[in-house]
């Protein structure tokens, strides 16, 4: 119930472009997950797109806690975390294919979890070369 909230509220200061929404797809197929980018509209920024992957809970969506993950650094993939550390699957390789294995023990068990590429640049996200940022003053601005 929070999650869309939150996603709306992104979307006043700068524009969500949602490309996919649903059950299924790559990585636990039995919760709804939303993925897209985020476009900011801040000062100085022409072309700044943040990626996004949002999962809900697994329990109780609506009424489970939300958790905004921001791998730090600042400079490393929210992918990271969630495809190896505490998101709803992990990349295996099996032979030499690579697929996705269910996470007993991620987040998404008891909490709906959103996880961001950023800054600009960094795994997914993406922009102008005068939006990246080069240190942690640029990433707080």
């Amino acid at each position: 119930a929070l999650a869309p909230l939150l996603l709306g509220t992104l979307g006043r200061s700068g524009r969500l472009r949602e490309t996919a929404a649903g059950v299924g797809g790559l990585c636990d197929g039995g919760v709804v997950q939303r993925s897209g980018y985020y476009e900011l509209h801040e000062p100085g920024k022409t072309n700044d797109h943040y990626f996004y992957w949002m999962f809900e809970s697994r329990s109780k969506p609506a009424t489970d806690p939300f958790i905004l993950w921001l791998t730090g650094g600042p400079g490393c993939s929210g992918m990271l975390a969630l495809l190896n550390e505490n998101g709803p699957c992990s990349v295996v390789k099996d032979g030499g294919a690579l697929h996705t294995v269910d996470n007993p023990y991620s987040w998404t068990s008891n909490a709906t979890v959103l996880w961001i590429d950023q800054p600009t640049g960094v795994g997914f996200s993406y922009g102008d070369a005068g939006d990246y940022d080069h240190d942690e003053l640029g990433v707080r601005q």
